[in-house]
């Protein structure tokens, strides 16, 4: 292979730098850089080549300026195709490597952005910023151990960085440790005490936790910061109705919508508080109006016709992109059932009904009890209720979610009338139905797994007669639904001759409440 020839091979010093100039000032970018690396390979001491190639590696600040001013004013598609042209004469800029990993980020082509902030880190390994990036947009690609591992060397570099911090949080949050990010989170607050994001991640990592109220104290405050964080307002709204309080988290919702009117998803929890057909319906239509295209919203206004005898065209339930969805195949399966149960918004309308048709003389059962929350609402109707939990969180892996997921870390609910039995039930239910139990009103299965589930049937057949209701927490509408408490039902069932009556279900808070036929 013929080796390329140097510039200095056909003039001497002097001249290669003034002609590198000359390519500087009329903006031929490539060819001045290549005289100055010429120069800087026979004459590495050089500084005026050394500085000419530093000049050359970002472009011009105005032209820098302008590139930021898209990105700032959302127009990241201009940002992406200016950045990638100027890149052909600047391929060193770390910035203009930046620059189009954030807009790429931003259109969440998070692939493409990983890219760029890789390609920005080639070049200068240890820029605290990029890396920082990457961190964030790995997180969001869900490669949460490599954006921890990432967000940390970058806290090696710029250790008194909050945002750092925070995109840290979030990384541990979504991979599972609840305890390390709320340290992070909690670092960040030290340096950065008025940051309504900050107080906002540690309420949804507490809400994720089941700490509900204290969820609630930090949305609150990151509205006191921030009164416009029209995030905050919808998920203190969440917080409220999974505690019950309804009308303060519709409150909430409402809240969000003067500040974001075109915020859907704030419409599809507003449909999750109805206490009727109608009311859920203009809740969805309104949800649609501003997202066309939401696929939950869509699925669930097929539902709601159907339940009101106004829709007989179920076709959209079986076409691809539909019949594959955890709520279609839901819906497909209560619309077959023989007998049309009562549809519900929300866990408390559908606890409030299963109560006012139970036998409230006898004690209610749970089957995993976690904080506690419907325990409480239902000991107010029962009076008597018996908790089974390891109250250390899942015993395995339940899909995506891993084993210790929804621990309460050991602390055991203080309620009156509650009775608890701690750990796996395979190990605790023998001993526990050893002994004679009064007749349940009210089994709640919220244990998640099958393995779970099936156990937790098997010892309380016993306790079930034909008045007796069992409630199915996390029943349908996911998407492995199929391999969890329904396959656990119909595996009981089948193995004792039973048939089973479907008399509530709620698509919103995946309940459904059977009656065993044949006990």
């Amino acid at each position: 292979m013929e080796e390329k020839k140097s510039i200095l091979d056909e003039m001497n010093l002097d001249k290669a730098l003034r002609l590198a100039k000359k390519k500087e000032n009329a903006q031929e970018i490539k060819e001045a850089r290549s005289i100055y690396l010429d120069i800087v390979q026979k004459y590495p001491g050089n500084i005026k080549a050394r500085v000419g190639i530093k000049q050359l590696a970002d472009p011009p600040p105005p032209v820098s300026k302008a590139l930021g001013n898209l990105h700032d004013k959302g127009r990241y598609t201009e940002c992406i195709k200016s950045a990638r042209n100027l890149l052909e004469d600047y391929p060193s800029s770390v910035s203009l490597h930046n620059i189009f990993g954030l807009s790429n980020y931003a259109l969440k082509d998070y692939k493409i952005a990983i890219k760029s902030f890789k390609k920005a880190l080639e070049i200068k390994p240890n820029n605290a910023d990029v890396l920082n990036n990457l961190g964030v947009a790995l997180t969001y690609n869900h490669d949460f151990k490599e954006a921890i591992d990432i967000l940390n060397k970058a806290l090696e570099i710029k250790s008194d960085d909050p945002s750092t911090y925070m995109n840290l949080g979030n990384a541990l949050r979504l991979n599972g440790d609840i305890p390390a990010a709320l340290a992070s989170f909690n670092r960040a607050l030290e340096m950065e005490k008025e940051n309504a994001s900050i107080y906002y991640n540690i309420g949804i990592t507490l809400a994720i936790s089941g700490e509900l109220q204290s969820a609630i104290e930090n949305y609150k405050r990151a509205i006191e910061i921030n009164p416009s964080f029209a995030d905050a307002y919808n998920n203190l709204g969440l917080a409220y109705t999974e505690i019950g309080e309804m009308a303060k988290g519709v409150d909430s919702y409402k809240n969000a919508l003067k500040i974001k009117p075109t915020f859907y998803q704030v419409y599809w929890n507003l449909y999750n508080t109805s206490y009727s057909i109608e009311e859920a319906k203009a809740w969805i239509d309104l949800c649609l109006e501003k997202n066309p295209n939401y696929k939950e919203a869509i699925l669930t206004s097929i539902v709601l016709k159907a339940y009101e005898n106004k829709n007989n065209d179920l076709s959209l339930l079986k076409k691809e992109g539909y019949k594959e969805h955890g709520l279609a195949r839901s819906i497909n399966w209560v619309l077959n059932l023989p007998t049309t149960p009562k549809l519900f918004f929300h866990r408390w309308a559908f606890f409030d009904y299963i109560t006012r048709n139970s036998k409230v003389e006898r004690p209610f059962y749970e089957y995993g009890v976690w904080r506690g929350t419907a325990f409480k609402y239902l000991i107010k109707t029962f009076k008597k209720g018996f908790g089974f939990d390891t109250f250390t969180g899942l015993p395995e892996n339940w899909h995506k979610e891993k084993a210790g997921t929804y621990s309460s870390e050991g602390n055991i609910p203080k309620i009156e009338g509650g009775e608890f039995i701690v750990g796996k039930f395979e190990e605790s239910l023998p001993n526990f139905f050893s002994k004679d139990r009064p007749l349940a009103s009210l089994i709640n299965f919220d244990a998640d797994l099958y393995s779970s589930t099936i156990c937790a049937l098997n010892y309380s057949k016993v306790i079930i007669d034909e008045h007796t209701i069992l409630v199915f927490d996390e029943f349908f509408t996911n998407p492995t639904w199929e391999e969890d408490e329904y396959k656990a039902l119909i595996e009981f069932c089948e193995l004792n001759g039973f048939g089973y009556e479907v008399i509530a279900v709620s698509f919103s808070s995946k309940q459904v409440a059977v009656k065993i036929l044949g006990i």
